[in-house]
Parts: C-alpha cells; sequence; structure tokens
C-alpha cells in the first residue's frame, strides 16, 4: 500500500489513562521506538508517530484524580481529532471505560484493551466488553 500524501494523512489521537501502554503500542504500529520525552514510564507531552497513511499523536495519561498540565494536554489533543484510538487495561476495563468512554461520544474510535494475560477470564469481564 503506498504512503498516502500528508494532505491525505489520517491523523489519531491515542486516549487512555497513566501507563496504559499507549506508547508502546503506537511504536509497535509504526515500527518506530517510543520517544524519550517522559519521566518514569510516563509520556510527558504529545508525541507523533508518522505510520503507513496514518499519523498517530500519542498523548500523556489521563489521571482523573487530580487536574494536572498533562491531563489537560490529552484533553486539548483529544478535542483537536474525530478519530480516536481508546486504551483501556484489561485489568481496569470496567472502571477505565466508564471514567474514559464519556471523553470519546461522537468521535470515530477504536477500543484497545492491552493486558489480558494479566486477567482471569470471567463471565462479567466478556459482559462489559460486550456492552
Amino acid at each position: 500500500m503506498p504512503l498516502l500524501s500528508p494532505s491525505t494523512q489520517r491523523s489519531i489521537v491515542l486516549i487512555g489513562k497513566e501507563s496504559t501502554g499507549k506508547s508502546q503500542l503506537i511504536a509497535s504500529l509504526t515500527g518506530h521506538s517510543p520517544y524519550s520525552t517522559n519521566f518514569r514510564g510516563s509520556t510527558v507531552d504529545c508525541e507523533t508517530y508518522a505510520g503507513d497513511g496514518v499519523t498517530f499523536v500519542d498523548t500523556p495519561g489521563i489521571l482523573y484524580r487530580s487536574d494536572t498540565a498533562t491531563t489537560r494536554v490529552a484533553l486539548e489533543q483529544l478535542q483537536a481529532y474525530d478519530t480516536v484510538l481508546l486504551v483501556v487495561k484489561a485489568t481496569h476495563v470496567d472502571e477505565d471505560l466508564a471514567d474514559l468512554l464519556p471523553l470519546v461520544v461522537g468521535k470515530r474510535g477504536i477500543v484497545v484493551i492491552p493486558f489480558w494475560d494479566k486477567v482471569a477470564p470471567s463471565d462479567f469481564t466478556c459482559q462489559v466488553i460486550r456492552r
């Protein structure tokens, strides 16, 4: 598949709570190493990764319990884009979806759920995902 010109390049913003693996996911999708603007494994600024026809905007993790500058940066980026890749940990899927889905109402996107290897399969978890 040929690369799209910059004007037709699709942009997708990644949103999720802190330490959900957003940067590693984007690095894996684009074949690039995660950039170094982080502090103790947490992204502190927006980073852009170019892929094949897609530009991904990696945002800092959202911290719901405090109004941090990095959370504000992530929310500003969310407002700037129509397409979202929402990343929620399998270990906190019900809580994180409840917190984050209201932020992406009206936007196109996909929910990615990493850390399945940390969760025991249950009917409840499957029901949460289906809902």
